[in-house]
């Protein structure tokens, strides 16, 4: 009775909310709970959800070491869940619950320069995003680890335009600061967050690669474009798919938990896209890093789709078809080569030659990168109607197609 009317109501409800997660009307299943639960743990998750009438868990503490021995507590909690506390209150009606009413806290946070991991002490009066929490530490990038797709997800500020993923509580991000500082927060306790925030400064165990892509014509929400980042010193690769709400950005990162350097000044990246749904690839891309990206802990890297090139060879319908007078003879290159399109008769008579010339892996099939053919042989003069073939020689590539003629 003595340590009930001493520790506030709310906290012995969230005491044993926090060594049981289940109702648990004998005081024995809920002793043997908390015998595994040191009681500082217990303290301190109660101050994370009810820090509203005691700030500092200091002062929690010291109630709970004050008050009568951890059976008394228990026996207690039981009495609150089953609803009975005349064993504590004979004769006397319970006191009444105290209504939760949410006040206002401050937390001071520490960073150092460089990586930080940190969780959000306080849940703000508004809704936080990753631009939010970037902007109100100084953030250069902010990473979480995204557990339905099992990858770290990255924002850097000055590449996005959006503002990113929500911010919660009890969850950990990374961001890099150029500098050490102290930021504080204000607002009420979250009520899925640990009262502990640490932050660790420590170089380039995490870093991000991101930038524009060049010449997107549309979003590739249903697409299979996947962008991979290789270090060559390391031989470490990471990799993303093409963010779906700036789908002309990416973002990727490399993170190292254990805090070891992912990344030195000087290394050289390479990129490369591909793009499984229609068999093609990019040239890669090679990056050096400079001691800037270091201190900034990410690198701006653009792309663009006219570096994809395909996977394979291909020697395409021509358009139209049938035709008259003219067609064009799309196809594609996987690599370099000298192009050579000849067009001949059921019989194999050579009528006409299209010398296309030296050409670089990439697709030519718009009319104007395609083979051209005005129906017209080597003399210049219109050939009959009937069946054609064309064949394209590029390299150790040959390839076969037919055509219609229709006058």
């Amino acid at each position: 009775k003595q340590m009930a009317r001493v520790v506030p109501s709310r906290i012995r409800v969230e005491y044993a909310n926090a060594i049981s997660n289940q109702v648990c009307s004998g005081s024995d299943e809920l002793e043997r709970a908390a015998a595994n639960v040191p009681p500082r743990i217990c303290v301190e998750y109660a101050t994370a959800i009810f820090s509203r009438s005691i700030v500092d868990s200091q002062d929690l503490r010291n109630i709970a070491f004050a008050a009568a021995p951890k059976r008394i507590l228990v026996e207690y909690a039981s009495a609150i869940f089953s609803r009975d506390l005349t064993p504590f209150f004979p004769g006397e009606t319970p006191p009444p619950e105290e209504p939760v009413t949410p006040s206002i806290s401050s937390f001071t946070l520490s960073l150092d320069s460089g990586i930080n991991m940190i969780s959000l002490p306080l849940s703000p009066s508004v809704s936080f995003k990753a631009r939010d929490l970037a902007e109100k530490l100084g953030s250069t990038m902010v990473i979480r680890y995204d557990t339905r797709s099992d990858e770290f997800i990255s924002f850097v500020p000055e590449v996005f335009t959006g503002d990113g993923f929500a911010v919660d509580g009890g969850q950990g991000y990374i961001v890099n600061q150029l500098r050490a500082s102290e930021v504080t927060f204000t607002g009420t306790a979250w009520s899925n967050a640990p009262s502990r925030f640490t932050s660790q400064g420590s170089k380039c165990w995490a870093f991000v690669v991101c930038g524009d892509i060049a010449d997107v014509k549309e979003p590739f929400s249903t697409s299979d474009i996947t962008i991979s980042v290789k270090n060559l010193r390391t031989g470490e690769s990471v990799e993303t798919l093409i963010n779906t709400q700036e789908f002309d950005k990416y973002s990727t990162a490399f993170v190292d938990l254990n805090r070891k350097p992912v990344v030195n000044a000087g290394d050289h990246l390479v990129i490369n896209m591909k793009d499984e749904s229609s068999m093609k690839v990019s040239k890669a891309i090679e990056y050096s890093l400079s001691l800037q990206d270091i201190l900034r802990g990410y690198a701006v890297i653009p792309i663009s789709m006219e570096y994809f090139h395909p996977i394979e060879n291909a020697l395409l319908q021509n358009y139209p078809n049938p035709f008259n007078p003219e067609t064009w003879i799309p196809y594609q290159l996987r690599e370099d080569a000298e192009v050579v399109i000849k067009i001949h008769t059921v019989a194999g008579r050579i009528v006409r030659q299209l010398d296309l010339g030296y050409r670089q892996a990439g697709f030519y099939t718009d009319k104007n990168l395609a083979a051209y053919w005005n129906g017209k042989n080597e003399a210049g003069e219109s050939v009959s109607s009937g069946l054609y073939f064309y064949t394209i020689c590029a390299g150790d590539y040959v390839d076969t197609g037919k055509m219609t003629i229709a006058r």
